[in-house]
């Protein structure tokens, strides 16, 4: 199965001063420093993630913005990383008394940032405000997206820069259950989910929500595959889709199709089409369906029950 990316964290975990005054005639503290990075609603034990980055549960990096009130861009998507048990950058940054400095960040699992097809970040300063414009989340840029804008100011002193981030996107999952008796195993197979938006803008300004706008399907659409289950579902176990990140959104529709095979005999092939689902950003929703016997012409789903990031929540619906 496809490994959804996400970023995971710990509450106050310390992220050291930046230290390569070799490339630099200042000392460590002139140097803007980032410290006490951490995402606000951490993903709890048991997910794919918890083995991404290993026991720090932490972001590899984050890319970082910063500008003055005098319009100076000191920051535009500098690359914050951890080495030697430290977090440094390679554009080292002077901080200057008596200017004023607003900061924002996003982290993202590539190396490099967010690929130009996936989105645009930029950083205004007067409303203090992280915009990725034309963000995409489809089968093909599966990623969790993490946002922040810093409420520090500095213009008096020198203090490290801190970050709080926050879940960007949504998530989905699947789980399908069999209705028939144990000793009768339901296959499934060409499970397929489309008709969302799968791409946005999206921002977040200092002290503010997660705001998307311009939400849209992409054209050609990208649809949400799992090509491969890891267990077939039966009366006592249900099984499970691929996790899906996606770009949050009010009224969704979304299309599931799949193809099942009960006992050796020909396949059949379900569908349904889900309306009026609301995403919200860092939240999580399970689809639970049972496959009944018979003609096997209908799924049953439950309303969902609205829960932060790390808690699935179940939602009802019917297959034609």
């Amino acid at each position: 199965m496809k490994k959804v990316y996400l970023i995971a964290g710990t509450l106050a975990v310390l992220l050291s001063a930046c230290t390569r005054t070799e490339v630099v005639s200042v000392s460590d503290g002139n140097l803007i420093g980032f410290d006490k990075a951490f995402v606000g609603n951490p993903t709890k034990a048991g997910l794919p993630v918890d083995d991404q980055y290993g026991a720090s549960k932490l972001p590899p990096h984050f890319f970082a913005y910063a500008n003055t009130a005098d319009a100076e861009v000191v920051f535009e998507g500098e690359k914050v990383y951890q080495s030697g048990g430290s977090w440094v950058y390679d554009n080292l940054k002077k901080w200057e008394s008596g200017k004023t400095y607003k900061f924002a960040a996003y982290a993202v699992k590539d190396e490099t940032g967010l690929p130009a097809e996936n989105g645009t970040a930029s950083f205004d300063y007067a409303t203090h405000t992280l915009t990725i414009a034309d963000y995409v989340s489809n089968d093909n840029y599966q990623t969790d997206l993490l946002m922040a804008a810093s409420s520090q100011t500095l213009t008096d002193a020198n203090e490290p820069v801190k970050f709080s981030f926050k879940h960007a996107l949504s998530m989905i999952k699947f789980t399908l259950k069999s209705g028939f008796a144990e000793k009768y195993p339901v296959t499934i197979s060409n499970f397929k989910v489309e008709g969302m938006s799968t791409k946005g803008d999206v921002s977040l300004a200092q002290g503010g929500n997660i705001a998307w706008t311009n939400q849209a399907a992409e054209s050609p659409a990208v649809a949400f595959t799992d090509g491969t289950w890891t267990d077939d579902a039966t009366n006592s176990t249900p099984a499970v889709s691929d996790e899906f990140v996606v770009i949050p959104q009010d009224n969704a529709t979304i299309n599931v199709s799949f193809d099942v095979v009960v006992n050796g005999d020909p396949a059949v092939t379900l569908k349904s089409t889900i309306s009026a689902q609301n995403w919200i950003p860092g939240n999580r929703y399970n689809y639970v369906a049972t496959i009944t016997p018979g003609d096997l012409d209908y799924i049953e789903f439950s309303e969902p029950e609205v829960d932060e990031w790390g808690g699935y929540t179940d939602v009802d619906a019917d297959i034609d």
